[in-house]
C-alpha cells in the first residue's frame, strides 16, 4: 500500500475508534490550478506554471515543471523545475493563489524564470531534460 494512503487509513481509522467519525480523503489530496502554458519556439518542450493546493492547512504554492509539448495533462510527479510558496504572506498573491511569476524561453533550450523577491523557494533547478533555466528576482 502506498505509504501516504496507508497513513491517512491509520489516521481516519484511529478517529474513528474515537467516536470521531471517519474522513473522506483521496489518495492525492492535493489538487493543480494551470496558470500558463508556455512552448519552446521549436514546440518540443513547454514550460506549465500552475499553483497547487494541498488543503486548508497549507498555504498555496506555486510551481513550474517542464514537459513535452505534446503533453495534454498535468502530472502530480515529475518535471518540477521550480516550486514557491509566499512565505506566511510576505510576497503578494498571484492569479492561482500562490506568489506571481514570470515565464520566457529565451530560444530552444533556455527558460527564464522571473519570480517575486519576496517569496519562500523550495525548489530552482537550473538544468532539466536538456533545458537550461536562470532565475531573475523582482518586486511583482
Amino acid at each position: 500500500m502506498l505509504p501516504k494512503l496507508q497513513t491517512a487509513l491509520t489516521f481516519c481509522s484511529l478517529l474513528s475508534l474515537i467516536g470521531l467519525g471517519g474522513c473522506l480523503f483521496t489518495a492525492d489530496m492535493c489538487g493543480n490550478e494551470l496558470l500558463e502554458e508556455v512552448y519552446s519556439p521549436d514546440r518540443v518542450f513547454k514550460a506549465v506554471a500552475f499553483e497547487r493546493n494541498c488543503g486548508a492547512t497549507t498555504g498555496f504554492t506555486t510551481q513550474i515543471s517542464i514537459l513535452p509539448a505534446e503533453q495534454r495533462s498535468l502530472p502530480n510527479q515529475g518535471g518540477n523545475i521550480f516550486i514557491s510558496d509566499r512565505d506566511r504572506g510576505n510576497a503578494p498573491a498571484g492569479r492561482g493563489g500562490g506568489p506571481p511569476v514570470a515565464v520566457v524561453w529565451q530560444g530552444n533550450r533556455n527558460l527564464h524564470i522571473t519570480y517575486d523577491l519576496r517569496a519562500r523557494t523550495f525548489l530552482t533547478k537550473t538544468v532539466y531534460d536538456r533545458v537550461n533555466i536562470t532565475y531573475k528576482q523582482k518586486a511583482f
